[in-house]
C-alpha cells in the first residue's frame, strides 16, 4: 500500500509543471553546524538533510537506544543525541579548540525537513576482532545473516530492531533510510564490486536488504527506503542488486501487486574521474611545486574536462548504451531505470572533488599532494549538475559538505565558507589559488567559483527559501 500511494504522487509529478528538487546538505557525521552554515550561506531553509550513520560492531546498533542518556554509548547513539540537541531550540553545540559554543540553530523544526539517513547494512567488524569486514573470508559468513541458521541471525535481528526503535524515539519515524549505500564500490564492507575485495554478490545483497527491510518495518512501517549506487563505473550491471522480489508474499493483498522493497532510487555524484581529469606527470609536478591547482589556473581546460565528464558520467547509459554513447553507469541510466520501476530519482550525495590533499610530515612540513582525478573549484560542474537535476525531475539533492583540513588522503567536498574552512579547530586554510588571484579565498572559501555557481544555480532553480 505504501508503494501504491507513492506511485500516485509520482504519476502526478509527470504533469508539465516540473517541481524543482529539494536542496540541502548532508551533515555527516551528524554535525549540524553544517546545516546552520548552509542555511546562512544560501539564505533559505534546507528542504532536505542527509546523514550517514556508522557502526563498528553489532553492539553499536543495540546501543542506539541509549541516545537519550547523558553519555550515550556507541557512534549511532551519539549521532542521534546530536540530532536531538540540534532541534531543541537552544542552538547547535560545537567544540572549538577545546571550548564549547553555540553557533545558532536550524531555521525550522525537525518535522519541516525531509531527512535521509544512511544505514550500514552490517558493521565494520565482528565483536572482539581486529580489522574490518572487507576481507572475503569474513564477509561470506555475514552475508547470510538473514538465514535463521546463521550465527549472526539473532544478533542482527536484535540490532536492527533496536535501531528502528531508536530512530522512532529520536523523531525520525518518517526518515528515508539509505540502506547499504554506495553498494557499487568496495570501500564499504557491503559493497559488491566484482573487481574489488568483497565476497558479496548481487543476490546476497538483495537477501540482506530484504532481511533488514522486513525487520525494521515490523517496528515502524513509516520508514521510506532508498536504494543507492555510486556513479562512474562500467564493470557490472547494478540493476542485478535492485531490491525486487517476484516470489515475495505479503500479508496485505494490496502489496502483492508490487514486489519492490524501496520507494526511492538514488545516486552519489562527484566531480571526479581519472580519465576526464587526467593530466601529465609534468603538469602534476608543476602543481606540487607551486601549490596551486592546475585546473583553477586553466578554466578553459577545466570546462573541456567537465564536458567530457558530462558526456561520460551524466549521460552514461551502461549496458543500454548504443553506438557512440557512454557505457558508464551514469545519471541517464539511473533516470531511465528509475522510470522503468516507477520510482523517483534522488541524489543522496554530490559536490566538488579536490585534486589535492594536504599532507603533513615533520621533515617537509605541510605540502599539497595531487591525486589527479577531481575538478577542484569547478563552477561548470556545479551549474551543470543543478541544471540536470531540475531538467530530469530529481526529487532532492544533498550537497555533501565535508572538509577535514586535508589530513591524509581525504579529499574535500566543500562549498560553504566560514565553518569548515576556518582555523577555529586548528585546521589550516588551504588555498589552491595564488594570493594575487582575484579568486584567492575570501571569508575562508576554498572553492569560491564553485560556491558562487551554487548560489546562482539555486536561485535560478527556485526551491525552498524564506
Amino acid at each position: 500500500m505504501k508503494r501504491a500511494l507513492l506511485a500516485l504522487g509520482w504519476v502526478a509529478s509527470l504533469v508539465p509543471a516540473v517541481a524543482d528538487p529539494l536542496h540541502g546538505p548532508n551533515v555527516n557525521p551528524s554535525n549540524f553546524a553544517v546545516l546552520v552554515e548552509w542555511e546562512k550561506f544560501t539564505d533559505r531553509q534546507a528542504g532536505v538533510i542527509g546523514d550517514n550513520l556508522s557502526a563498528e560492531t553489532w553492539s553499536v546498533y543495540r546501543e542506539a537506544l541509549s541516545w537519550k542518556d547523558e553519555e550515550p554509548k556507541g557512534a549511532i547513539a551519539q549521532q542521534l543525541k546530536r540530532w536531538g540537541n540540534a532541534f531543541d531550540g537552544n542552538g547547535v553545540l560545537e567544540s572549538s579548540e577545546g571550548e564549547e559554543e553555540y553557533v545558532g540553530g536550524p531555521r525550522s523544526s525537525l518535522s519541516d525537513y525531509v531527512v535521509e539517513m544512511a544505514i550500514p547494512l552490517f558493521p565494520n567488524r565482528m565483536e572482539g576482532t581486529e580489522g574490518d569486514l572487507r576481507g572475503a573470508s569474513l564477509v561470506e559468513d555475514r552475508w547470510q545473516m538473514g538465514e535463521e541458521a546463521n550465527r549472526h541471525h539473532t544478533e542482527a535481528k536484535q540490532a536492527f530492531r533496536a535501531l528502528a526503535k531508536a530512530l522512532v524515539e529520536a523523531g525520525l519515524a518518517d526518515a528515508r533510510l539509505r540502506l547499504g549505500w554506495e553498494l557499487t564500490g568496495d570501500w564499504f564492507p557491503w559493497g559488491i564490486d566484482p573487481e574489488g575485495s568483497n565476497a558479496g554478490t548481487a543476490e546476497e545483497f538483495k537477501d540482506c536488504w530484504k532481511f533488514v527491510y522486513l525487520t525494521m518495518e515490523e517496528v515502524n512501517p513509516r520508514f521510506t527506503w532508498v536504494w543507492n549506487c555510486t556513479l562512474g563505473f562500467d564493470h557490472f550491471d547494478p540493476s542485478k542488486a535492485f531490491p525486487e522480489y517476484p516470489d515475495l508474499n505479503f500479508a496485505d493483498p494490496a502489496d502483492q501487486k508490487d514486489k519492490i522493497l524501496a520507494e526511492f532510487m538514488s545516486v552519489d555524484l562527484y566531480d571526479a574521474d581519472g580519465e576526464c581529469y587526467y593530466r601529465s606527470d609534468e603538469d602534476i609536478e608543476i602543481e606540487r611545486e607551486s601549490m596551486v591547482s592546475y585546473w583553477n589556473l586553466h578554466p578553459e581546460k577545466q570546462k573541456r574536462a567537465f564536458l567530457a565528464l558530462q558526456k561520460k558520467v551524466f549521460e552514461g547509459r551502461g549496458h543500454l548504451a548504443k553506438e557512440g554513447e557512454s557505457r558508464t553507469y551514469g545519471l541517464r541510466f539511473f533516470r531511465e531505470f528509475a522510470d522503468s520501476k516507477r520510482l523517483p530519482l534522488a541524489v543522496s550525495e554530490w559536490g566538488p572533488w579536490a585534486n589535492f590533499v594536504l599532507q603533513r610530515n615533520s621533515e617537509d612540513g605541510t605540502k599539497l599532494k595531487s591525486i589527479g582525478y577531481g575538478g577542484d573549484d569547478n563552477p561548470y560542474f556545479i551549474a551543470g549538475a543543478i541544471d540536470w537535476f531540475r531538467e530530469n525531475e530529481v526529487a532532492y539533492a544533498c550537497l555533501f559538505e565535508f572538509y577535514n583540513g586535508g589530513e591524509g588522503d581525504t579529499v574535500d567536498h566543500t562549498i560553504l565558507p566560514h565553518y569548515w574552512n576556518s582555523s577555529r579547530e586548528g585546521r589550516p586554510l588551504m588555498s589552491l589559488y595564488p594570493s594575487e588571484s582575484p579568486f584567492y579565498p575570501i571569508k575562508d572559501q576554498i572553492h569560491p567559483r564553485a560556491a558562487k555557481a551554487y548560489l546562482e544555480s539555486l536561485s535560478e532553480a527556485g526551491g525552498e527559501s524564506d
